[in-house]
């Protein structure tokens, strides 16, 4: 019976871990999510702005 309580315990140790650890690279990939959104958002609003001032100096040199 103290066996089965101690590999009990050491499998709750180790899921304590694992979810420590998940949880941790959730963070990351969350991190890193709302990064590349921001910069998608960046390029997406640069890229139009270049395309609209493109649009602009066609029209003047008509």
């Amino acid at each position: 019976m103290n066996k089965t309580l101690a590999t009990l315990t050491t499998a709750g140790s180790e899921l304590k871990s694992a979810a420590s650890t998940l949880g941790s690279s959730l963070s990351v990939v969350q991190t890193r999510q709302d990064c590349s959104k921001q910069l998608i958002n960046v390029l997406q609003n640069g890229a139009a702005n270049l395309t609209q001032a493109y649009s602009n100096q066609e029209a003047a040199n008509s």
